[in-house]
């Protein structure tokens, strides 16, 4: 049985999480080979606050979530198999107390990436959808 959203979420002009068209490189050993096409929000309803406490690499901080703005659908990108087509994602504004500075080198199918991180923006949640309208 798949959760439904509380509410139904308009999706605007979108963006994919994957920048290169190009990139026909493997994915490195050990990570989930799902891509996700991500869409804005528009005229989010006001969402209810909820105070979470989050932990990664960069330490533990706690914050409040605000409005969704993202709604992530996995994609079949230059051809590959969808491999989750059940898994979505939701993003939420959040503002991060902490604000930590950070070079993290990345590896993935378009190569390695030297990238400054800097305040956390977003809290993602895996999540199941359905169109509405």
């Amino acid at each position: 049985m798949h959760a439904t959203l509380p509410y139904t979420i308009a999706v605007g002009f979108g963006m994919i999480l994957v920048t290169s068209a190009s990139a026909q490189n493997p994915n490195p050993p050990g990570v989930n080979p799902q891509h996700y096409q991500c869409y804005n929000v528009a005229d989010p309803r006001p969402a209810t606050p909820r105070t979470v406490v989050l932990q990664d690499q960069f330490g533990r901080t706690e914050t409040a979530t605000g409005k969704p703005v993202l709604v992530c659908n996995p994609v079949s990108k230059n051809r590959e198999q969808v491999r989750d087509t059940v898994t979505h994602l939701v993003c939420y504004e959040i503002r991060a107390r902490r604000v930590p500075r950070h070079q993290v080198q990345v590896v993935n199918q378009f190569g390695i990436d030297t990238l400054p991180v800097d305040a956390a923006r977003v809290l993602c949640l895996p999540s199941t959808k359905r169109i509405v309208r």
